[in-house]
């Protein structure tokens, strides 16, 4: 499935320096850093609700097009790379986007959909497991897929897929993840064991009266 359209980001231009970075904070706008093969380094910045709107794992290969009142920033195409998260908060603090060559392929790794009810959980009652939830594909950047999907519906118990099964990459994608690698399986429900606790010889255990006699002196 190829992503539809560039999401839009607002993007204000800012000076460098640490004083600026914070008061951009307080104002809840994120320090942003652009770089790539055909730009110089350029500093700008963006709102701190898309900043965490768009900077979570499912937005790791979306391409976004900067939409900004300075002529330096408007229109341009990045992939968001990096971002940096306050150790306490977890907030992002700043962000890397890379803005590739669009004639060019990149290296991006795309998430994975399993569609279906694995067979092997309907009838035997195993249990579906996830083993990687991307993988990494080359393309170019207007052809990177939003996901690729994976019908896990004919998996059986003590069955796995691995990235060989996937039926077909999208046109124009290739797929870069090694092919023996296991996407996901179903196994058989772990039964719970239940540690036995080894009963003591009641002749082993000391009576009152015998644990409160003097030890034998040694000779």
């Amino acid at each position: 499935m190829k992503t539809n359209e560039f999401i839009e980001l607002h993007a204000v231009p800012r000076t460098p320096g640490k004083s600026q970075a914070r008061s951009l904070r307080l104002d809840r706008m994120i320090p942003a850093i652009i770089y790539g093969p055909q730009n110089e380094n350029t500093l700008f910045s963006i709102p701190l609700v898309q900043a965490e709107k768009f900077g979570g794992h499912h937005y790791e290969s979306s391409m976004f097009v900067l939409k900004s009142e300075d002529k330096n920033l408007d229109g341009i195409e990045v992939l968001r790379k990096d971002i940096e998260r306050h150790p306490a908060t977890h907030k992002p603090i700043h962000i890397d986007f890379y803005a590739p060559d669009m004639k060019k392929t990149v290296q991006v790794n795309v998430e994975l959909i399993f569609d279906g009810k694995p067979i092997g959980t309907k009838e035997a009652g195993g249990l579906f497991t996830a083993a990687r939830r991307d993988i990494e594909v080359e393309c170019l950047p207007s052809d990177i897929p939003e996901s690729i999907h994976v019908d896990v519906s004919e998996l059986g118990l003590h069955e796995s897929y691995h990235v060989s099964d996937i039926a077909q990459a999208p046109k124009g994608v290739k797929i870069l993840t090694s092919p023996e690698l296991t996407i996901c399986s179903v196994n058989p429900p772990q039964e719970e064991k239940v540690e036995e606790t080894e009963e003591v010889a009641a002749a082993d255990v000391p009576t009152e009266a015998e644990s409160k006699k003097p030890a034998a002196d040694k000779e």
